[in-house]
Parts: C-alpha cells; structure tokens; sequence
C-alpha cells in the first residue's frame, strides 16, 4: 500500500495550531527546509498515525485532523479522522469513492459496511477507540486489514540518534543445559523499534544465514566502509549476570574486532539503517520507511551514498521511501524530481513537490544553478508570486 498525499493539523483552532498541506508523496521523497520548518514534525504526524492506525498507539489528549490517500492495486483508500480531546469526532474510510465507514459522534452516525451481508451495519464504540481498530473482522471488514497493515509496516528512524548503538541484545537459555548456547532463544524487540538493529541483525542471520551478512557487508563496502565481517557476539558486562550481545564488525585495517558500543556514531548509524532496511527486501515486505535527518554524522561521500544506496534499494522493492534534510551537499545529490520543499507560514507549512508546481521544478533546471539554490533562494515561491502577478 502507498501513501500517496497526507495533510494534517494538530492544536485545531487554537493559538498553537499547526498545519502542512499539499504533501503529494511518490515511492521515493526527500523533504527539504530550513530548520524549524516542519520536517520533522511531519514525519512525527506520519508515525502517529500510523501508529494508531496499527493499534500500537493509544490516542492522545489532543486535538488533531488527519487526511490520508492511500492506493493499492488500483484501489484508492481515503481515511480522514478528527480528534477532539482525545476522543473521536469522526473518522470515516471511502475506497474508490464508496463509504465503507462513517463515524460521527456529533450527528450520531455511525456505520460500517459488512462483506458477508453486503450492507451497512451500525455500531457503537468507545469514543477514545479508532473503529478502524475496534471493528476489525477479516471476515466482515476485511478491507480494514489493509489500513492496519501499512500502519504496522510504516516505520520511523531518527538518523540522528543513536540507531540502538547502545542497546545490546539480552539472551536467554536453559541453565541447566551445559551446551546452551545451540538452544537460547533471543528476546527480540520489534524490527519497528531503531534499538532493536543487534536482534534484528541475529534474526536475519537465523533466517537467512550468512547470505544476510553478506548482503549487508557488500553495501557498507558500497558506501566507503572497509569491512571483511560484520557479526553478533556475547559482550561481558561486570554489572549484570545475564548474558548480552553485540553486534561487531572487523574493518580490513584492523586486527580486531570493534563492537557496536566502541563503532562509531556515523558507521553504526549507517549499519544499522542498512540492516532495517535489508530486512524489509528480503521479506518482499511492503513498507513506508521514515528517515529524518538522513546522513547525519557522515562525512559527504558516505552520506551522498548512503542515500543513493537507499534510493535504488526503493526502486527495485516494495519500499516507499521519506527522508529529510537541511544538508545542501545531500540535497545538490538528489534528484530534485523527488523533492518535498517545505515552506512555514506561521504555523502552517506548506509542500511544493513535482506533483503540485511541476512546471516551476522544470523551469528551474534550465537556470543551472545547484538543487541547493533552489531552496535558499526560494525559486518554488518566487515563480508562484509572478505568475499570479
């Protein structure tokens, strides 16, 4: 499933509200602004929804507004809901223009449609519950399973964080068995989580075994990382008496290995997005991957890589791709066809992109200045501003 445009407000009708419009997302989308500009509090809107969508979240005290498009073999899902309080106000799903669910807590309406009976079916709910989640039935409703899976496929890395460098895999086994070390099972944090990379790392090597580490060897050699192995190890610590794991890799220069708590902040930051997203091919799973802050704390050509790399990766799977960045030497490196300009207008932010000013995105090459030019000396505006004079 695609997301194919998003707009959202949040703090509706009041002195901090916030807003963006006009988000018309492709399989690969790169947000560009200035700080502060609402990238990241894009992104931010995009995982909550997500997120309750998939019935990993719980609403909010808050008062917001989602639109979402999204399509699916030719079918076009759209979900709009409206929270007041953390309550529902309404929520309501319309597949290729047909209402299949209509919640109003306001006007009292509330329906969904059921597949065995082929009719509408009220219903009643908790108002701080999303129908969506409540109502789930692969018998009845089966349609909705399309909406929980993209939201328990979509999933949020803050690049700029550690990417779980310090979070190490904790181990279980039987102490009784002198030979545990065949038989141990891993406490596994959900792939969705960046600290869960040292476990996901152990699980692609359980399923997939050395191919996996082969895959993921061969595409940090790709982005300027010298590594002749990458692998999973105890790791002893003096304060606790359970056993961990860590992930280690041994660069050609060196005699020894480095584990991920000595590797540094830029090269794990890297393994880890490229062992998530090596994941999500592998299991042909469709998914919306959220990067904010791509490549920071890499030097320029890992960085410029790395987005490359993560750039064909999406073309040839299932990924639909949004990253972010204010970094004018990632953004002279990306193709400006899959640029999301953001522009914040008190609180509300507003999105140029080829699917909504087209004509300005192509005027611009023709001038023969660099991508960066194209945001710093706001061209996307500019051109608006004249036409309509």
């Amino acid at each position: 499933m695609l997301l194919k445009s998003i707009s959202y407000i949040g703090d509706c009708n009041r002195i901090s509200e916030w807003s963006y419009s006009g988000l018309e997302l492709q399989d690969i989308n790169l947000i560009v602004g200035y700080n502060a500009s609402g990238k990241t509090r894009t992104l931010e809107s995009i995982k909550v929804i997500a997120g309750l969508l998939s019935g990993e979240l719980k609403l909010r005290s808050s008062f917001e507004k989602f639109k979402l498009i999204l399509s699916d073999n030719g079918e076009e899902y759209l979900y709009e809901l409206h929270v007041e309080n953390g309550e529902v106000s309404s929520e309501k799903l319309s597949i290729d223009g047909n209402v299949f669910l209509n919640r109003s807590e306001e006007k009292g309406i509330n329906y969904i449609f059921s597949n065995q009976l082929e009719k509408n079916l009220e219903f009643s709910i908790e108002k701080n519950e999303l129908a969506v989640i409540g109502k789930r039935d692969k018998i009845q409703h089966s349609y909705l399973e399309k909406l929980i899976k993209w939201g328990e496929h979509t999933v949020h890395y803050p690049f700029g964080t550690e990417m779980g460098r310090k979070s190490l895999l904790v181990v279980d086994y039987d102490e009784q068995d002198t030979n545990y070390s065949d038989k141990r099972k891993t406490k596994m944090l959900r792939y969705k989580s960046p600290s869960a990379v040292t476990g996901y790392l152990k699980y692609g090597l359980e399923k997939y075994g050395k191919e996996f580490i082969e895959a993921v060897t061969k595409q940090m050699d790709e982005i300027g990382y010298d590594i002749e192995e990458i692998g999973i190890g105890n790791v002893d610590l003096d304060e606790s008496n359970e056993t961990h794991q860590g992930i280690f890799v041994k660069e050609s220069d060196l005699k020894s290995k480095t584990y991920q708590y000595k590797i540094s902040q830029g090269m794990f930051r890297a393994l880890s997005i490229i062992i998530h997203t090596t994941m999500c091919v592998k299991e042909d799973r469709a998914s919306l991957i959220l990067i904010d802050d791509i490549g920071e704390g890499l030097d320029y050509n890992r960085s410029t890589s790395l987005i490359k790399l993560l750039i064909n990766k999406a073309k040839k799977s299932k990924i639909q791709l949004i990253m972010t960045t204010n970094d004018r030497f990632v953004m002279n490196n990306v193709d400006l066809e899959y640029w999301q300009v953001v522009q914040r207008n008190n609180g509300n932010c507003k999105y140029y992109n080829y699917s909504n000013s087209k004509q300005i995105f192509d005027d611009f090459k023709f001038i023969g200045l660099s991508n960066f030019d194209f945001l710093s000396s706001e061209f996307f505006s500019m051109q608006i501003k004249d036409s309509v004079l």
